[in-house]
């Protein structure tokens, strides 16, 4: 029994971490690169035919791209994905939060927001009132976003991006570490700087 995390480097250890604190089971880690070995004194296997007693999963990656399609192929399999909220986040009324999302120590989502599925927000990080938020997205430790945000799917939100109310960020684009963020992001942009500008290019 208990829940088989996919994948077992730091961000793996920070979900199970959560796991933790929340009082859950988990089975093991699922690791290909580092089968074989242990960490946090449970089993790191190549796949889940090594874990079977694990009856949810969940895709602690970081990079966007390698979690949505993970998280894809466990889907089309018909695997049950657990969610991660840590006892220390704050989940105002009407916060809807999809499968598969990973709510870290000390975030904040404020009244009537919608998290989407597969997505990270991390350490510290908080999202006002109103605001929608795609799947797998990743909101980095320390951002703030303003009410009425939307993140689009697979967007990437840097180290302490600060977002102004109202703002639309486009599917999978990329905004820097302490970014400022106060005019839309086309899909794909990259953007950095206060304010945010593009750095040309693309993110994907």
């Amino acid at each position: 029994m208990g829940i088989a995390i996919i994948g077992a480097g730091g961000h793996g250890k920070v979900v199970w971490d959560v796991f933790r604190a929340m009082g859950e089971d988990v089975a093991g880690f699922v690791d290909a690169r580092l089968a074989g070995g242990t960490l946090k004194g449970l089993p790191v296997v190549a796949d889940l035919d090594g874990l079977p007693g694990a009856t949810r999963v969940i895709v602690a990656i970081g990079d966007n791209r390698t979690r949505a399609r993970i998280f894809g192929e466990l889907r089309e399999q018909g695997r049950a994905f657990a969610t991660a909220i840590h006892p220390t986040a704050v989940l105002a009324p009407g916060t809807v939060v999809g499968p598969g999302t990973q709510i870290v120590a000390g975030a904040i989502v404020n009244v009537d927001t919608v998290l989407g599925a597969n997505m990270i927000l991390n350490t510290g990080a908080t999202i006002d009132h109103d605001s929608v938020v795609g799947d797998h997205v990743h909101v980095a430790p320390g951002c703030t976003l303003g009410g009425g945000v939307t993140l689009e799917e697979g967007a990437f939100l840097g180290l302490g991006t600060r977002v102004i109310p109202g703002r639309r960020i486009g599917a999978w684009s990329l905004c820097g570490a302490g970014s400022v963020v106060i005019r839309d992001v086309p899909a794909g942009a990259r953007v950095a700087g206060v304010p945010a500008r593009s750095l040309g290019g693309s993110a994907e």
